[in-house]
């Protein structure tokens, strides 16, 4: 809010009496009326803007010339047909081959007779002089070490050898038998080298510790055990020459 010019100047000159009736020395200089207000200038008038296009003032673009319709590609030529060929004559069938005239039939070859082998000759024997037992083999450890132990008879005639890997001095016992030996002791060179008769089979209660051992004179490799009384009254003895027979012929050198 403006004061009015002349209020402003009332209120000056009664400012300066009321100093000079105070014996204020001197006066209080006055400050100068304030100016009127300038008018404002006037607000300069905006140009107006300039209208837009109107839509129907852009020029139409001009059509676009119409696409010039390409010719139509000529038809191809029917491609000529190929003449066939000129069917060839057969060939002639050949002749048939004349058939030879078949063999007679072939005289079947004489067949021999083939020797049946004698029970003998299947198993293997051990031989002294005139008799032969025929024999099992105890070769392992595990079969020498069993030997007829165990068993309750054996058969009349039979035997069993036991076969070594070289002569050697040898011991036997009568472990768990239940019937008496012969023991006959061959060496490599196939001799007898000597001769056990009648080895009896444990007492009952004797222990194994009691039980009598029973070795060759000689160093033996081939041990034939068989029924106690079978060698005796044979004309064999001490250095009679044994041979294997049978299933045995041409083993271990006998």
């Amino acid at each position: 809010m403006r004061f009015p010019t002349f209020a402003v100047s009332l209120l000056l000159f009664l400012f300066a009496v009321a100093c000079t009736e105070s014996g204020l020395a001197e006066p209080i200089a006055l400050p100068a009326p304030l100016p009127t207000n300038t008018p404002l200038p006037v607000a300069t008038e905006l140009p107006t803007a300039t209208p837009l296009i109107a839509a129907s003032d852009i020029p139409v673009a001009s059509p676009l010339p119409a696409v010039t319709e390409l010719p139509t590609a000529a038809p191809l030529p029917i491609a000529t047909e190929i003449p066939t060929a000129t069917q060839l004559p057969t060939a002639a069938p050949a002749p048939a081959a004349t058939e030879l005239p078949t063999a007679g039939p072939a005289s079947p070859a004489p067949v021999l007779p083939v020797a049946e082998p004698t029970p003998e000759e299947l198993l293997p024997l051990v031989a002294i002089g005139e008799a032969s037992w025929p024999v099992e083999l105890a070769v392992t450890p595990e079969e020498r070490s069993q030997g007829l132990s165990g068993r309750e008879v054996l058969p009349e005639g039979s035997g069993m050898l036991f076969v070594f890997e070289g002569d050697q001095h040898l011991s036997f016992w009568m472990r768990d038998m239940n019937f008496p030996l012969d023991m006959v002791w061959i060496d490599s060179a196939c001799y007898v080298v000597d001769l056990t008769r009648d080895a009896p089979i444990p007492e009952p209660g004797q222990s194994l510790s009691d039980l009598p051992r029973f070795s060759p004179s000689q160093p033996a490799r081939f041990v034939l055990e068989i029924n106690a009384g079978e060698f005796e009254g044979m004309d064999a003895s001490i250095g009679e020459a044994v041979r294997f027979e049978g299933a045995l012929q041409g083993q271990h050198g006998c």
